[in-house]
């Protein structure tokens, strides 16, 4: 992933923005309990079985964090 000197500087072109601006529509952010809160939205909505996620903090473990964050939300 970018580094966040690195994206706070990129110039995105008209696409790229709207990429972005699509992807966060769909993005949980907050601590772990909003962000579980936001997964059990999506499963009664969807009525799924299983998620699969993805946390793209910088670094490595930021990420590794994120994701023991959320396992020990449940």
């Amino acid at each position: 992933f970018p580094s966040p000197k690195t994206v706070a500087t990129e110039n995105f072109g008209p696409m790229e923005q709207m990429a972005i601006s699509m992807r966060r529509q769909f993005a949980l952010v907050g601590t772990a309990d909003q962000v579980l809160s936001g997964l059990q939205d999506l499963v009664r909505t969807y009525r799924v079985d299983e998620l699969t996620l993805v946390t793209i903090p910088f670094e490595p473990e930021a990420r590794v964090a994120s994701y023991r964050l959320l396992s020990a939300s449940r």
